[in-house]
């Protein structure tokens, strides 16, 4: 058996920028890290070629091989689809990964096929960071460039400093996938004719390049107002990315010792990342357990997409 597991995200600051077409002609930038949930891919040798879940393998067997192999393919993920930690991604990642097990790409290679056959392939409508996230790992400042090159500049982060982040931040499920709404379409089509979007979203990158200087230097209270910054350009580039049940979501949570909190994802539904004060953790915790959703547990992970066989 061949087993392959990509890390699931948690984004910072940026998301958006990587966008097409904004992308293309400005560049963009992300800030993310690696967390301890995964998206798993399992190969085991069958009578003939069966998969649970086609409309992603499918795809990416019959771009890397002219035939089709006599195995089990099965995909797997510790979350929902739309939960805006970059599940989707991850699959696709682990799946090449997995079938590539002998010739082994290199990890700029696993990520820029993924996007390949994640895009252009499957047609899923999205951005391009969480290839490059799953594919790293860790904490990454990832850079678009208008030529279509894509550069990961790893993070390190100091013990202190990360435990510190650690403490500060609480990953909310608000109970509502993104599969339900259009939300990611309608930014796509602002971002071909709309220059009031094309200018909120200049504001992301500018946003993200502040965030990264409050991350490596652990200051929380920083990054919570950068949090506040990236909500109100959502809000202006969209209604529908930050209406509710955020928006409840987050007043419960600014009422309860949250200093800032940021959308997972393009909006409409998933995650939500709060930075809180220390010293108000599980107050906020026993306020969110009042709500539909429900808080997860993380860990930050160094490690991107690995195999093994078993």
């Amino acid at each position: 058996m061949i087993i392959a597991r990509s890390p699931l995200r948690i984004s910072f600051a940026g998301g958006g920028s990587d966008l097409s077409p904004f992308v293309d002609t400005y560049g963009g930038s992300v800030l993310n890290a690696t967390i301890d949930r995964y998206a798993y891919c399992t190969i085991v040798t069958d009578t003939h070629y069966n998969t649970n879940a086609p409309h992603i393998v499918d795809h990416c067997v019959d771009f890397l091989y002219d035939t089709r192999p006599n195995a089990k393919i099965t995909l797997y993920s510790e979350t929902d689809h739309g939960s805006g930690l970059g599940s989707s991604s991850a699959l696709v990642v682990s799946c090449l990964n997995a079938l590539t097990y002998e010739s082994k790409l290199n990890t700029q290679d696993l990520a820029e096929t993924a996007l390949h056959v994640e895009r252009n392939i499957c047609g899923f409508p999205g951005g391009k960071q969480d290839q490059f996230a799953t594919a790293f790992g860790g904490f990454n400042y990832i850079e678009f460039q208008t030529n279509g090159t894509t550069i990961v500049s790893p993070i390190s982060l100091n013990y202190e400093v990360q435990r510190k982040l650690q403490y500060s931040l609480i990953l909310y499920n608000i109970g509502v996938s993104r599969t339900n709404n259009t939300v990611l379409e309608r930014n796509i089509d602002g971002l071909s004719n709309n220059q009031e979007i094309i200018n909120q979203t200049k504001q992301l990158v500018k946003n993200c390049s502040e965030a990264l200087q409050y991350l490596v230097t652990g200051n929380i209270y920083k990054l919570a107002q950068s949090f506040e910054d990236n909500w109100q350009i959502k809000a202006d580039l969209h209604s529908g990315i930050t209406s509710n049940p955020f928006t409840e979501v987050k007043e419960k949570g600014l009422q309860n010792g949250a200093l800032g909190a940021k959308i997972c994802g393009a909006g409409g539904g998933g995650h939500l990342l709060f930075v809180v004060d220390p010293n108000k953790r599980y107050q906020l915790i026993d306020a969110l357990k009042t709500l539909p959703g429900h808080v997860e547990y993380f860990g930050f992970t160094s490690t991107g997409s690995e195999t093994w066989t078993q």
